[in-house]
């Protein structure tokens, strides 16, 4: 494992500025996969949520 002053070392020299990039890079790429996830979800997310009401209201209405 590298010290704080070996990792302070190396990104003086620009070693790691690649890789801080690189998972800046892939901590957006993720956030936007879960963004377009979620938007592209709701609307099944809504039938499904009808449907199950109108099972649930069905049942209880049967039950009563």
């Amino acid at each position: 494992m590298l010290s704080s002053l070996q990792i302070l070392k190396l990104y003086s020299q620009g070693l790691l500025r690649d890789e801080a990039q690189d998972l800046v890079e892939y901590a957006l790429l993720i956030a936007l996969l879960g963004f377009a996830v979620t938007v592209g979800l709701h609307s099944p997310a809504v039938s499904l949520n009808n449907a199950l009401t109108t099972i649930a209201n069905a049942i209880s209405g049967t039950i009563t």
